[in-house]
């Protein structure tokens, strides 16, 4: 039984009872639980695969966020089937079972068996068809105690318009609670601001993100700039800093889902360059002097392009495993299947549906820091 229903019999006037009540009133709360467990989180996405809680999943995860914790990885992404928050957990990096939420407080026993990991999403945020905020590009990163995720959200239906905001949870598999009254950041930029990602460097927390630009006027800008140490705030006194703009001719006219690390004492930030929804959209580097750059690129070609199996890789994010590799998870389309379907009509073919799928590679540091992709994952 839900919050709402408790609330609402507290309030009837009772009566006496017959003798058949309590056997009626126990068979409509089973049957209740049975709808409630049973029922799926919402309705999938376009081509998507469900994301059923505990199971292998193998579908699409775009915009992939990766932390550590002890022995396990946990990975997070853009909304997908339904879910603010899907996340899934890994033990090598290479098999991902979908995570069970948490039993929410607040009469939102409905989640748990599903995994959307924020059911709290920030209230002002604008909402969809399905009453749900467009959610983008998480970040989550484990700060003061608990853990921050950093997100996008849409300021208006039907607009491309995202700006900042966080949400905060006393577990990596949440629940996640946006607090906020309105966003963190948001450029003046038409499209605003997104792809927002952490850094933590001697001690010290810094927010990343991408400002849109405005195609042929503006270029699209990733910027950094301090946080408190708890990653709710931005420090006193900090202000935004330009690390990279738009450049270098594959890169097209926009640079985006920056991700930052410190590796063997270097200071790498990744990006991705081009249109996400082609076979151009490919992964590019820059070593940094320090969190706030200045940064210059690594070469004038991507770290990560299209090549066999895999079209048009990025939205990265970098981690080090367990034996101290530096690996890079990202989302990429199968070579020849690139681009989101229209229709659901493509579970009839051979090939099944199109969908960004998540990769991990290992990365290998040469001479003067070059990073180079031993394994594209």
């Amino acid at each position: 039984m839900t919050a709402a229903s408790v609330r609402l019999t507290s309030h009837v006037r009772r009566r006496p009872r017959t003798a058949a009540e309590p056997v009626l009133w126990l068979l409509f709360v089973l049957l209740l639980a049975v709808v409630t467990v049973a029922a799926p989180a919402a309705h999938a996405s376009t081509g998507a695969d469900r994301f059923w809680a505990g199971q292998v999943y193998r579908g699409e995860f775009g915009a992939p966020s990766l932390l550590r914790v002890g022995s396990t990885y946990y990975a997070y992404a853009t909304n997908t089937d339904g879910d603010n928050l899907p996340v899934m957990t890994s033990t090598d990096l290479a098999t991902w079972r979908a995570r069970e939420a948490w039993p929410v407080a607040d009469g939102y026993s409905s989640w748990r068996g599903y995994n959307d990991a924020m059911p709290f999403p920030a209230r002002w945020a604008a909402r969809l068809g399905n009453g749900k905020p467009g959610v983008w590009a998480p970040a989550v990163a484990a700060l003061g105690g608990r853990y921050v995720d950093a997100y996008a959200v849409q300021m208006k239906p039907g607009s491309d318009r995202h700006c900042l905001t966080l949400a905060t949870s006393p577990d990596p598999a949440g629940p996640f609670r946006d607090r906020s009254t309105g966003p963190l950041t948001c450029s003046s930029d038409p499209n605003g601001s997104i792809d927002p990602s952490w850094l933590q460097v001697h001690g010290k927390v810094y927010l990343i993100w991408k400002n849109a630009g405005v195609p042929g006027r503006k270029p699209t800008q990733i910027l950094a700039r301090q946080m408190t140490a708890d990653g709710l705030r931005f420090a006193p006194g900090s202000r935004a800093h330009l690390l990279l703009q738009t450049a270098r001719p594959w890169e097209g006219n926009v640079i985006e889902a920056p991700s930052a690390i410190a590796y063997g004492g270097r200071i790498y930030l990744f990006y991705s360059g081009n249109r996400f929804a082609t076979s151009h959209y490919a992964v590019g580097y820059a070593t940094c002097q320090g969190p706030l750059g200045p940064c210059r690129r690594g070469s004038g070609r991507p770290l990560l392009a299209s090549g066999g199996a895999i079209a048009g890789p990025g939205a990265q994010s970098p981690i080090v495993d367990r034996s101290g590799r530096l690996r890079l998870a990202y989302s990429a389309w199968t070579a020849g299947h690139v681009g989101y379907p229209t229709s659901a009509a493509c579970r009839n073919s051979a090939a099944g549906c199109n969908q960004r799928r998540l990769h991990v590679a290992t990365l290998t540091v040469g001479r003067g820091g070059a990073l180079a992709v031993s394994r594209r994952g």
